[in-house]
């Protein structure tokens, strides 16, 4: 469980939101206790999940040093 929340954290609780129009328990718990959860009106899961049924495509930089190394090569203009 403790994997699976990890990874839920680190990796996928972004991309559920688009891929599967919901936050991930364990990533919405985080946000909430860090007072940074997203706040949902009337009809905005809905909204959430009727947007991911139209994503055709999803990249992903899978680690942070990854992340980085993206940046850092990137040229700023």
């Amino acid at each position: 469980m403790a994997k699976m929340d990890y990874d839920d954290l680190q990796s996928y609780y972004w991309m559920d939101v688009y891929a599967y129009g919901r936050y991930p328990r364990a990533a919405l718990a985080q946000l909430k206790s860090m007072n940074v959860a997203p706040h949902f009106e009337a009809g905005d899961e809905e909204i959430l999940k009727l947007a991911a049924q139209n994503i055709d495509f999803m990249g992903s930089i899978t680690t942070r040093q990854q992340l980085l190394n993206t940046i850092r090569s990137m040229e700023w203009v």
